[in-house]
């Protein structure tokens, strides 16, 4: 991690490299939970340590990574995490799942420069119809709805205007560039 770009690393090694385990974990195996766990808990571990190591750097505003799955431990979150704080913004990562209800509290408590929800499942439609939308509209920053779930809903949410929706971590950190939420501010 501290030989090579972030977007190389994730582009080459990390994002095949689970697209493959994911594949693999499918077929439930005896140890493959425990090899599942065991990868993810490592991987948060590493990224963890460089975002607590660029954190410490950056000043101004975080940008807010929430995830919104069931999932314990996404790692396209952490992902996402690592890439917008290796482009010198700070990152708050909230990696428990948070009822959409309380986003709104998050931001009002927190000040972000902008938002990015992830999720790699599908969410419930009427929270995502109804949720999303008034908190795009409240919240104030940029919000990107991030993983598989941008696309699962992409249907659900094309007319909202100001939600970004992207597929994967290094789409987010473009989509970040774009709306200028990378960088000191």
């Amino acid at each position: 991690l501290s030989l090579y770009p972030p977007q190389t690393l994730c582009e080459l090694l990390i994002l095949p490299l689970l697209a493959d385990l994911d594949q693999r974990w499918q077929h439930a195996a005896l140890g493959h939970q425990l090899e599942r766990v065991f990868f993810h808990s490592w991987l948060r571990s590493k990224l963890g340590a460089r975002i607590y190591h660029n954190n410490r750097q950056q000043s101004g505003a975080p940008l807010l990574l929430i995830n919104l799955s069931a999932l314990p431990m996404e790692p396209g979150l952490w992902l996402c995490a690592w890439l917008a704080s290796s482009a010198d913004c700070p990152v708050e990562v909230f990696d428990w799942p948070l009822p959409t209800a309380e986003l709104a509290l998050a931001v009002e408590a927190i000040a972000p420069r902008g938002l990015l929800l992830y999720s790699s499942q599908a969410l419930d439609s009427q929270q995502v119809r109804r949720e999303l939308p008034r908190l795009n509209s409240a919240c104030g920053v940029p919000l990107l709805l991030a993983g598989p779930a941008a696309q699962i809903h992409a249907e659900d949410l094309h007319d909202q205007f100001g939600l970004h929706l992207v597929n994967d971590p290094l789409a987010a950190q473009h989509s970040l560039q774009l709306l200028g939420l990378l960088g000191s501010q």
